[in-house]
């Protein structure tokens, strides 16, 4: 009876991992922020493909009025999906691909991780394919097609290793392997996804004091934090410039998901009711596996090979639980710094997902092993029937991006200017969607168009010489600049090329110039130009990867025994 069940319990672990080379390729695309990261991997490996290799701006979005997404949001993944754009640039195509290589680099780091703190190889990978295949996964990128969550699992564990190799360090060349691991670690996660990155600051510090009290070696921090500031260096090209630009969208709308019906943030009511019950269904078995692993820790806490790492885990599973309850969770907003950013209290499953892969690779050879194949075999059932249970409730079609129209982005992204309620805005924004590129108040007034390029408008004017109305047919934003194209002379002065930021927006966010006066038969450039915090954010990150690219060269170079 106990092999027939250790056989089925490898057959069900087996039919997981080979659902997740497979599910990326049949599994529809049409899940919460189906309709985003769709749109995205439409227009920003488009516009990359094109030469802009950062392309902040998206131009089609809400009806061509434009959103700056990028300009806020992780480009990581985007650069990824640019990359894959040029052997198949279907978004669709590009996110299953991006989806089947961050697990497959998500089991991979987190095998590393856990090969640091146990000595048997096979419990490693087992711990590792549990990170990479535990029901909270499948919530990220089928139900809720987090992808930019999803790619931040492939960092978070080369934090962890990154203190882990600190403790151990006692040559150069081991420091400067911290250092390397601790920078790709943070750079990756910055990149990715700032909930999680906010998650790793608060528990990082955590683990390490824990795990350096148990030696008492606190020097070991240098390296890990040194890595750390290298990895934020180099993340500096996307975090720089977000300050600069915060005010111009309506960044009250981050948080308009817990105004969604059938959404009030409690699994165990949220699951009863709504199209998005699998995905709460998911988060409370998830729950449920987090409640046994504490239990099962506390249990076997005179066994632990390490008892510090247990307390960690201990920690973590605790936080992860009480954090479920949103109540409290919004009353840290508050109270801790950035703490709002993590957004929503489910994301701290992360831990639950980290702590399911320790609990495996420290108990799957032990007595333990029976209650280890019983976690496997539950993480396993839940995983298949969670997969299959969402995916025969849908019509198995991918979200028609295309179809579509506007090509929407998150309503965070809407100008200031537009109307407080979203769907008002939006319909505001699509009644204006044929209105004509440049807008004046007198139907006498001529007004030539030359060109229109995504970041760059260019039209002539004739007028007389007075205050002009003129709208713009691109949403507001600071970046966005008028500028005269060339010199003229007026009055016997001579006038140079001048560039003016704009001081009024209609209610849906066009950008309105109704205080210049445009000289006679002028020609301007209404242009996307890149501020100085850009220009800085760019030159701070190539240091940063110039630093790493030496580090990483000097861990090559000392690999060499007769150097060493």
């Amino acid at each position: 009876m106990g092999r027939n069940l250790s056989r089925i319990m490898w057959f069900l672990f087996g039919t997981v991992i080979v659902l997740q080379f497979v599910m990326p390729f049949i599994y529809p695309v049409a899940g919460f922020d189906a309709w985003i990261h769709l749109n995205w991997l439409e227009q920003f490996p488009r516009l990359f493909r094109e030469g802009n290799l950062y392309p902040r701006w998206m131009p089609d979005s809400f009806w061509g009025f434009g959103s700056p997404a990028f300009y806020f949001y992780p480009p990581l993944a985007y650069w990824c999906g640019s990359l894959i754009s040029f052997i198949n640039p279907s978004p669709v195509a590009i996110y299953q691909i991006l989806g089947l290589l961050g697990t497959i680099a998500s089991v991979w780091t987190c095998n590393l991780y856990l090969r640091s703190i146990v000595k048997n190889k096979r419990s490693a990978l087992m711990g590792a394919l549990i990170y990479g295949v535990f029901p909270y996964r499948l919530i990220d990128l089928y139900l809720r097609n987090a992808l930019g969550e999803h790619i931040a699992f492939i960092f978070l564990p080369l934090i962890f290793l990154s203190i882990e190799s600190g403790l151990q360090c006692s040559t150069k060349k081991k420091i400067v392997l911290t250092i390397v691991i601790s920078a790709i670690g943070w750079a990756g996660m910055f990149l990715s996804n700032i909930p999680t990155s906010l998650i790793a600051i608060y528990t990082v510090p955590i683990y390490f004091i824990i795990r350096a009290r148990e030696i008492r070696f606190y020097k070991s921090v240098f390296a890990p934090l040194i890595g750390a500031l290298i990895g934020l260096i180099i993340a500096a090209i996307y975090l720089l410039p977000i300050p600069e630009y915060i005010d111009s969208i309506k960044f009250s709308h981050f948080w308009d998901l817990q105004k969604l019906q059938g959404n009030s943030g409690y699994a165990i009511v949220d699951m009863m009711y709504g199209k998005f019950r699998y995905f709460y269904v998911g988060l409370l078995i998830v729950i449920v596996a987090a409640g046994w692993l504490f239990y099962r820790f506390i249990q076997n806490r005179k066994k632990a090979e390490s008892k510090s790492i247990l307390t960690i885990f201990l920690i973590f599973l605790g936080v992860s639980l009480i954090l479920q309850i949103p109540f409290l969770f919004q009353k840290l907003f508050g109270i801790l710094p950035l703490f709002t950013f993590i957004q929503y209290s489910y994301r701290w499953d992360i831990l639950i997902v980290f702590a399911s892969s320790i609990y495996i690779a420290l108990y799957l050879r032990t007595e333990e092993k029976n209650s280890s194949l019983c976690f496997i075999i539950f993480s396993s059932v839940v995983t298949i029937i969670i997969a299959f249970g969402y995916f025969f409730t849908m019509d198995g079609n991918h979200w028609q991006y295309k179809s579509v129209a506007g090509h929407i982005d998150p309503p965070e992204y809407i100008s200031r200017y537009a109307d407080n309620n979203f769907e008002t805005a939006k319909n505001s924004l699509k009644e204006h969607a044929m209105d004509d590129l440049i807008i004046s108040s007198g139907d006498s007034l001529p007004l030539h168009l030359y060109s229109a390029t995504p970041e760059i408008i260019r039209f002539g004017v004739d007028s007389s010489n007075r205050k002009m109305d003129i709208t713009f047919h691109r949403m507001d934003f600071s970046a966005w600049k008028l500028k005269e194209e060339r010199s003229y002379f007026k009055s016997g002065i001579h006038h140079v090329e001048q560039s003016t930021t704009f001081l009024y927006s209609d209610s849906i966010g066009r950008i309105k110039d109704n205080t210049s006066i445009l000289p006679v038969k002028a020609d301007y450039m209404l242009f996307l130009s890149e501020s100085e915090s850009e220009r800085t954010g760019k030159i701070i990150s190539l240091t940063g990867l110039s630093i790493l690219g030496i580090l990483i060269a000097l861990t090559i170079f000392w690999r060499n025994p007769k150097v060493s």
